[in-house]
């Protein structure tokens, strides 16, 4: 029986393909594509040597990694296991959400709340990401759809009823939820998975 990865390795795991992704869409090799943190801890392309041909966004969740790339704009993705339950999903909103998301979740009914605050959480996580603003003190400044029986929505951003964000919802895995989120609209979307090493041919 296989011995379990080291976190160390899981690191080295999601910095090498990180690598490997953006060179291939940038036409370089890996350990040529330059990367910085922002002040806030978000890595992104170093412009001054890429410019600004490509944007992504990376989410993990355990030993699984989500990467969203996007030519166009900025971007923000999330991941979340669909088994993750908040201990107080009412109160986390009421602490972190909008006035109208908490509100709109203690109508949901009990056996949906934790499914629509998980799906309203991972896009909010995204929207966050994409603004490139950081988490704190941000996730009440907009709202998110939390009607399960809705296509999830950013509903209004620092006052505006018509902020222009597009949100996507993805199922890397059966027992993952991923959430993209982007500031204009989606003109197309991918997805595409990549095998691990020992089922690569």
């Amino acid at each position: 029986e296989p011995s379990p990865i080291t976190p160390g390795q899981l690191r080295f795991a999601r910095r090498f393909y990180l690598r490997l992704l953006l060179g291939a869409y940038l036409g370089l090799p890996g350990k040529e594509v330059a990367i910085n943190r922002q002040n806030r801890g978000k890595p992104e392309l170093d412009a001054s040597v890429h410019g600004d041909l490509l944007h992504f966004s990376m989410a993990k969740s355990g030993d699984r990694l989500l990467l969203g790339f996007s030519s166009a704009q900025h971007l923000g993705v999330d991941l979340e296991p669909l088994h993750r339950r908040a201990h107080n999903a009412l109160g986390v909103a009421d602490r972190y959400c909008s006035a109208v998301e908490a509100e709109a979740l203690a109508r949901v009914a009990p056996g949906e709340r934790d499914a629509a605050f998980l799906r309203a959480w991972a896009c909010k996580e995204a929207v966050v990401k994409a603004s490139g603003l950081g988490i704190a003190n941000q996730l009440c400044r907009f709202t998110i759809e939390t009607d399960l029986a809705a296509p999830p929505t950013v509903l209004d951003f620092d006052g505006d009823a018509a902020p222009g964000w597009s949100l996507a919802l993805l199922h890397p895995e059966a027992d993952f939820l991923g959430a993209l989120a982007l500031p204009g609209r989606i003109d197309s979307l991918v997805a595409r998975t990549l095998a691990p090493m020992e089922q690569a041919p």
